[in-house]
């Protein structure tokens, strides 16, 4: 059995290796953009991070003082991509997430499989149904994944001690607050996971002495805090009532605790149950996707085969993610009986709690394609902290393990054989067409693009006189990338009634006269009737320049 893990290990890396490539021809989704425009421009905005929303708040937000080491971070990181170049980001943080979780199993001390049995196992939970695909997407689960990991490995494998120099308890101070700082300004989803932000310092810190123990966990105690006033503050759109409604009916009422608690801790509880079978129904391979985020594949002929694979992926998800829980805390209760909890199961329980928290605070309707990027990652995090090396094992519990393993590890080989040949086709047809417009992804932008296609922007905005470099111009995706060095630059889908500006609506050039914006360049499609009479049209594309707003 052994053997044949270790082959079926090897197979599951090889196959894992071929899909992370193939997601370099995924095009851009439309989160993936507004979030560059976030996180990518702290230099450019002299300090202070781009708001999407200005129908809410002015376009440019200050930031806590606690995120001034995460923006700066972010801003080399992203700055100045291109669209390939925001997709290697992605494919090289999901590189770099994966890598280190290999790394990981393969140091672990448990008995129950071999070695390169657990990195399969592990490797193949990323590799489920379309996961792969999910991964390697540049948006905000990619670090708060990252930052997942970094608190777990680091009380383990680099923990501080009294002997420790004041240089070396200076260096992992500075980066466990560096790692803070980025984690907490991915998403205001982070701040549930502020339990193994704690944990995790305060065992890496324990023994380094009683001042640096109570100072990192205060500096990271006040980053919270202020993370948490700012969300509280950024959520606000007093200003765009329908907006508004649109925010709060994604997360939990907690105002309800204050005047309806029977009503607060039955929502708490719906979110809660249905929260795990939600994300999991995104994980399989289907041929139409959640807004088309990739391409729709033909094959009526197989969808009964992947429905069949799909229902087999979602239960064995459903029972592993049960199990996994159940024996974290059973974990916890046997170690707390012993009156000594190990740092796995602290930084453990810390983990659920931050999941159970995740899955109270958004309602029904808030589980989206991406939310999988997040949750079956903290899972695998979650099954290396579960694994207890000091467990007693038997002869027949190993092969029961083996098995087990061997299943996992066969299911993700089954899968990723499943993606690649159903997906690849259409994506290489789409980067081989080099197109500037992809039809049927409305709020997708591709990332190969012929020259010829990507001269027409430059030479529509020309006719408009739009230049890179103007103030508060309204761009789609595709103007983005040639137009991201004028300052205050705003996503053409938040003020759009195509997506988020329904409170605008065709009152869109006289809210753009408001804010003083140099003009729209975009595609036709995104833009209401009022700017179309207006516009000057180059095939699918629309610039309006300042003069005609």
């Amino acid at each position: 059995m052994t053997r044949l893990n270790n082959l079926a290990g090897f197979a599951v890396l090889v196959l894992a290796l071929s899909v992370c490539a193939a997601g370099i021809l995924i095009p851009l989704y439309s989160d993936e953009i507004a979030v560059q425009m976030v996180r990518a421009r702290f230099f450019l905005e002299d300090g202070a991070l781009l708001n999407l929303l200005p129908q809410c708040r002015p376009l440019l937000m200050p930031i806590p003082a606690s995120w001034y080491p995460g923006a700066v971070f972010n801003a080399i990181l992203y700055s100045g991509a291109s669209e390939l170049g925001l997709r290697i980001r992605g494919i090289a943080i999901c590189g770099a997430w994966l890598s280190l979780l290999w790394m990981w199993a393969g140091r672990h001390p448990q008995t129950l499989i071999s070695k390169r049995s657990l990195q399969g196992v592990v490797l193949s939970l990323n590799m489920l149904g379309v996961l792969p695909f999910v991964l390697v997407l540049a948006r905000s689960e990619q670090l708060l994944v990252v930052g997942l990991l970094a608190y777990c490995i680091f009380p383990i494998f680099w923990r501080s001690t009294e002997t420790d120099g004041i240089y070396i308890k200076g260096l992992k101070a500075a980066l466990i607050f560096l790692i803070t700082s980025v984690f907490l300004l991915a998403h205001p989803k982070a701040l549930f996971f502020s339990p193994i932000i704690l944990a995790s310092a305060f065992l890496i810190f324990r023994d380094a002495g009683k001042l640096w123990s109570v100072g990192v966990l205060l500096s990271l105690g006040f980053a919270i805090a202020q993370s948490f006033q700012h969300v509280q503050v950024a959520s606000r759109c007093v200003d765009a009532p329908a907006m508004s409604l649109v925010l709060a009916q994604h997360t939990l009422d907690f105002q309800l605790l204050s005047t309806d608690r029977a009503a607060f801790f039955r929502e708490a509880s719906r979110n809660v149950a249905s929260s795990l079978g939600l994300v999991i129904e995104r994980v399989p391979v289907t041929l139409v996707y959640q807004s088309n985020w990739l391409p729709s594949v033909d094959g009526k002929w197989i969808e009964p085969g992947l429905a069949g694979f799909g229902k087999l992926l979602k239960v064995s998800l459903h029972v592993f993610a049960l199990l996994l829980l159940c024996a974290g805390i059973l974990r916890v209760v046997m170690e707390l009986l012993r009156k000594r909890l190990e740092p796995g199961a602290l930084l453990g329980i810390s983990m659920t709690a931050g999941l159970v928290l995740h899955g109270v605070a958004y309602n029904v309707n808030a589980w989206h394609f991406y939310t999988p990027g997040l949750i079956v990652p903290a899972l695998s995090i979650l099954l290396l902290l579960v694994l207890d090396a000091q467990w007693p094992v038997s002869n027949w519990i190993r092969l029961v393990a083996g098995a087990v393993a061997f299943y996992w590890m066969l299911l993700a080989i089954a899968s990723m054989a499943v993606l690649l040949p159903i997906q690849t086709p259409r994506l290489l047809q789409i980067a081989r067409a080099g197109d500037d417009v992809i039809e049927g992804q409305s709020l997708s932008t591709p990332v190969f693009v012929r020259e010829d296609q990507h001269a027409q922007i430059p030479s529509l905005a020309k006719r408009c006189g739009i230049h890179d470099g103007d103030k508060r111009l309204v761009l789609d995706g595709a103007a983005y990338f040639l137009f991201q060095h004028g300052r205050q630059p705003i996503n053409v889908f938040y003020v759009s009634d195509y997506a988020f500006g329904m409170d605008i609506g065709q009152k869109l050039p006289e809210f753009l006269r408001k804010i003083d914006s140099g003009g729209i360049l975009s595609r036709c499609e995104y833009l209401p009737k009022a700017l179309l009479d207006r516009a000057i049209r180059s095939d699918k594309m629309c610039c309006i320049s300042k003069a005609d707003l």
